[in-house]
């Protein structure tokens, strides 16, 4: 099949991954330009969170701030305007085969998490450090040459991620953030300015208190 690829204008937002992808797609619909980290800080900003990490050597961290990707989603999707759902697969095929649907009826997924060690692009970590809490938008895929296309938030342009490197990326899991092989589906229907989604999400997080 030739490749297929959803045109979308990208911006920098590094160490935002998880909204960055979200973000092209509010300023796609709306024409508005965001402030660096604006969806990130606004879903974050806050909160409590309290992680248990056994794996990892310092197993309790308390944090001012929700980093938490589907905590975050739940908190802003209403008040940015937009849909979402999070599908988890048994299988490597089951996943792409729904990302590729998405993308053949227009709509780029977000993947992840994903382990930065398996991304060829990020090379300072390609196969150096594994980190399993990165996430991407998904706007095309090529089955010919056996890849997908990404939009990365600390990348400008448009990258290309072979489906065997995929295949490892997507097979990890973080406790309570993500499981393996997890597909993202974003409807993305705002109208607000960035002002007034500013004023209502600093509004609700009052009323959390």
């Amino acid at each position: 099949m030739p490749e297929k690829i959803i045109a979308l204008k990208h911006h920098l937002d590094n160490y935002a991954c998880m909204w960055n992808g979200i973000e092209d797609l509010y300023i796609q619909r709306t024409g508005q330009t965001l402030p660096s980290s604006f969806f990130f800080v606004l879903s974050g900003f806050g909160s409590f969170c309290y992680m248990k990490t056994p794996k990892a050597e310092l197993k309790r961290m308390i944090a001012l701030g929700d980093g938490r990707t589907k905590q975050m989603y739940e908190f802003l999707a209403p008040i940015v305007g937009f849909k979402y759902k999070h599908y988890t697969y048994k299988t490597f095929e089951q996943a792409i085969k729904k990302a590729k649907a998405e993308i053949d009826t227009g709509y780029p997924p977000v993947l992840g998490a994903l382990d930065m060690y398996y991304l060829p692009y990020l090379s300072k970590l390609y196969h150096g450090e594994h980190i399993p809490f990165h996430y991407v938008l998904m706007v095309g895929y090529d089955d010919d040459a056996q890849c997908i296309y990404l939009l990365d938030c600390g990348r400008e342009e448009m990258q290309t991620l072979p489906y065997d490197e995929l295949r490892h990326a997507w097979d990890c899991s973080y406790p309570d953030l993500s499981k393996p092989n997890t597909v993202c589906t974003i409807r993305m229907n705002a109208t607000k300015d960035k002002y007034r989604i500013a004023k209502e999400a600093l509004a609700k997080k009052v009323k959390c208190f």
